[in-house]
């Protein structure tokens, strides 16, 4: 699985490539952007390049080095002994902990102790063992705890010869400057949605199934891969219902009970954002059949008969107003607005039309 394998992400693939091709690869690198969309992927593919044993811009994927990194990415018992991918939560700890006795007692798993660095300080200045150059993937790095991340910038100010870094992040916000300021950050984006669908179809996924789940995913391959059909089908017909009961005017109540009263945090924002998000896409297909567009465009094919029936009595002014308050209500999500009072908005909204 060499670069050409990685589903979009083309200019910072060919950053690394042309970085490679001129061996000007620095020591220290930031992968930063959205969960799922191939940081893990390309860094590994980096891993192997730098110990690829026919050399150049791209791994073979072919001769032992390749394969035994390939291996570790699933199972590090079988990797190979020069990449070493850090997690939160890993056991990590150089040899001589005990015997310095700074056994730390950080707490909790989710985590990256600064134990874990030690260990990577401790093998990072030593040749490799097997391979041409030591790569430590350190994987959600806003993670590190403050003595960890003193113990890294340590490493990065006096950085290994044959040592690269790479550091994967969805959130660099949390990276302290003196940490960034010595990375060299390779921006990942959102994969576009018809790079996801194709690969979904590649993978014999049917293609009312493809089109949905590379909709929905949001950018992330991932998501899409990992997507449970079944719980996609529950989620479309809870937004379908809800959203045909408020354009009906029946029993649109429901949603202001259930919706306006879902506790604060991080998983209530994502819940309701997926039924907002969801609710867009119906709408965007009512605006489709309602203007006669080509059936073939409809992002939830297996929905055309009901999206007739219900485009039939709507206008296309008010889909379209139903359509901008979902996007003010996504937007006021972002901003950490009142949920209460944007679910309030949207139900009025729609309802006093």
């Amino acid at each position: 699985m060499g670069f050409d394998d990685i589903i979009g992400q083309e200019r910072a693939k060919n950053i690394l490539r042309l970085a490679l091709r001129r061996g000007r690869l620095p020591r220290s690198l930031l992968f930063s952007g959205p969960e799922g969309v191939g940081k893990r992927l390309t860094a590994f593919a980096l891993a192997r390049a730098l110990n690829c044993l026919r050399g150049g811009d791209v791994p073979c994927d072919a001769c032992p080095s390749c394969r035994a990194v390939l291996a570790g990415m699933e199972d590090e018992a079988k990797g190979f002994p020069d990449v070493k991918e850090i997690l939160p939560g890993g056991k990590e700890e150089p040899p001589d902990m005990e015997k310095r006795k700074e056994r730390e007692e950080e707490s909790g798993l989710d985590s990256i102790k600064f134990r874990q660095i030690r260990f990577v300080k401790y093998f990072a200045y030593r040749r490799p063992m097997s391979g041409r150059r030591r790569v430590y993937i350190i994987d959600r790095a806003e993670k590190m705890t403050p003595p960890a991340r003193n113990a890294f910038l340590k490493v990065l100010e006096e950085p290994p010869t044959l040592t690269h870094f790479i550091l994967l992040t969805a959130y660099s916000e949390q990276i302290p400057q003196t940490i960034l300021s010595r990375c060299t950050r390779i921006p990942f984006g959102l994969i576009p949605r018809e790079d996801i669908e194709r690969h979904l179809l590649s993978l014999g996924r049917k293609p009312e199934k493809a089109r949905v789940l590379a909709f929905l995913a949001r950018g992330s391959l991932e998501a899409a891969l990992e997507a449970d059909w079944k719980d996609v089908n529950r989620e479309r017909k809870e937004a379908w219902d809800i959203l045909r009961a408020l354009l009906r005017r029946e029993g649109g109540s429901a949603f202001l009970e259930d919706y306006g009263a879902l506790r604060r945090g991080a998983r209530t924002n994502e819940i309701l954002s997926r039924l907002w998000e969801t609710m867009g896409v119906f709408l965007r297909d009512l605006l489709l059949v309602r203007e006669s567009g080509d059936p073939g465009l409809l992002m939830n094919p297996d929905y055309e008969d009901d999206l007739r029936t219900e485009a039939s009595r709507l206008s296309p002014g008010e889909i379209q107003a139903a359509l901008d308050r979902v996007a003010r209500c996504l937007a006021g999500l972002e901003k950490s607005q009142n949920r209460a009072l944007l679910v309030s908005a949207f139900y009025s909204d729609i309802i006093d039309r």
